[in-house]
């Protein structure tokens, strides 16, 4: 009997299941030279950030490059950053001055063998203050996220003795960049930073991969922090192949989305989606089949439909696509698009913009190995626009049947369910959490459900057989 829950979702990934309305689609950078984008944002005048590192543009050795576009994609200005070392900026975030800060992780030798780089720009690129951080080892940039007081934490890799083979590092910062204090996770060994957030209560999370003293298996590795650095828990995650957190983000509700990857038994890499609460506790694990190569790289929440944002890649035994990939609160996949005008991508991030679209950039690959391109795709991915999606499918030691689903799906209202036995408690759900109203006959092994005229969207169906049994959990969507 299985003693546990998890989501099985056959993404049909060879055809996606959506089309992307794509907006534009733009690439940027110097001819003949290395240029990658890991990291994006809207400002407050609302035109789009992109940081990465070029080798062009007059750069010496590799220098952070940061690119502001407006809103149709074309260039503002182009700004460089760094000297004669290697330099690369991997995490920007716009604030409300209409400026920015970022980081990146530079070789310059200033403290260290990397150095972390800290710089806070004006609304036109130019440089307001810099630091450099970090210890005579080598210390890898990740991201950086600014507090609700106004401050700055950053989450980045030591190598720095006694942790030789990587630990976190959480820097909080004040606004102004002055080193308020710094803490490292002393626990486990291979700890590597994959991302960070601060909840409504100040408390800070990093997420990431750590090996569990006595394991030989990386895991998906969370620690929260208290807001002075007090380590309050630590949580592992995973089972029997290596797993790891690529980032993380919270809703409204404090739940937390983990998104990360795993390597199967077959060699590919397949990507997790992992929902719990704000102590950590497991709500929902998707832990999704392909038998493609499948990665997620960044988990952002967009506000405006209550959903999780990824950017991915899928790869098939061709080429590489950049791919945008939506999860409900529950951390149910919902819709994903390939960004099918950039083949051989490489993805860096995605985030929601004010007039609800989805902004992603990444590395484009569009000449070969070594010739690489910026590129920023605006996107509207509206998941009830085209209904052709794959519903998840959830095994359970519960009596409910785990092959059958919701039919029709969507629907307008009214559906059905193949059930061996009536549950004891239905649930319809909202994606804000609140309970809608329905009625119910369970007749000949068929429950049937009238939603009424409930507003069209995405749903939760939330099924139980009785108190011993856990609950399963189905994506209705309503479309009239």
């Amino acid at each position: 009997m299985r003693k546990f829950i998890f989501t099985l979702i056959f993404l049909q990934l060879i055809n996606f299941s959506l089309k992307a309305q794509t907006l534009f689609t733009r690439t940027y950078g110097a001819l003949g030279e290395f240029n990658m984008s890991h990291s994006v944002a809207q400002s407050l005048d609302g035109n789009y950030l992109f940081l990465g590192s070029t080798g062009g543009w007059g750069a010496i050795n590799g220098d952070i490059a940061l690119v502001k576009t407006d809103t149709l994609g074309n260039i503002i200005w182009t700004k460089l950053y760094g000297n004669d070392a290697t330099e690369d900026g991997v995490s920007i975030r716009a604030l409300n001055d209409n400026g920015a800060i970022f980081i990146g992780t530079s070789n310059d030798n200033s403290i260290g063998d990397y150095n972390i780089i800290v710089t806070r720009v004006d609304s036109l690129g130019e440089i307001l203050w810099t630091k450099v951080l970090g210890s005579p080892s080598w210390d890898i940039a990740k991201e950086i996220i600014q507090l609700n007081d106004g401050g700055f934490a950053i989450a980045s890799t030591t190598y720095e003795s006694p942790f030789e083979s990587g630990t976190f590092d959480l820097m909080r910062l004040d606004s102004v960049g002055n080193l308020l204090w710094e803490t490292r996770f002393p626990l486990g060994n291979a700890n590597i930073v994959g991302g960070i957030d601060e909840l409504e209560d100040g408390t800070i999370l990093i997420g990431g991969q750590g090996i569990q003293s006595g394991h030989t298996d990386k895991d998906m590795l969370l620690v929260k922090y208290s807001s002075i650095g007090d380590t309050l828990w630590s949580r592992y995650y995973g089972g029997n192949e290596d797993e790891w957190i690529t980032d993380i983000a919270h809703a409204f509700d404090q739940r937390i989305c983990m998104v990360g990857n795993k390597t199967q038994a077959e060699g590919n890499t397949r990507d997790i989606v992992m929902v719990s609460n704000q102590d950590g506790n497991v709500l929902y694990i998707n832990d999704i089949y392909s038998d493609r190569i499948v990665s997620l790289n960044s988990v952002s929440y967009s506000a405006i439909d209550s959903t999780f944002i990824s950017a991915g890649e899928f790869s098939n035994d061709v080429v590489t696509r950049a791919t945008i990939y939506k999860w409900d609160l529950y951390g149910y996949y919902v819709c994903s698009a390939a960004m099918n005008p950039i083949a051989t991508s490489h993805v860096g991030e995605a985030v929601t913009t004010n007039d609800s679209h989805i902004l992603l950039t990444g590395t484009f690959n569009n000449i070969g190995p070594g010739i690489e391109s910026f590129f920023l795709v605006k996107s509207e991915l509206n998941c009830f626009s085209n209904l052709s999606i794959t519903i998840g499918i959830e095994e359970t030691n519960s009596n409910i049947e785990s092959s059958d689903t919701p039919f029709p799906n969507p629907t307008s209202g009214l559906f059905n369910i193949n059930l061996s036995i009536e549950p004891e408690l239905i649930e319809l759900i909202d994606l804000t959490g609140k309970n809608i109203p329905f009625t119910q006959i369970y007749h000949g092994g068929i429950l049937s459900i009238d939603a009424g005229t409930i507003a069209p969207g995405m749903y939760v169906l939330k099924l139980r057989t009785n108190q011993n049994s856990p609950s399963r959990y189905q994506s209705i969507i309503i479309s009239r």
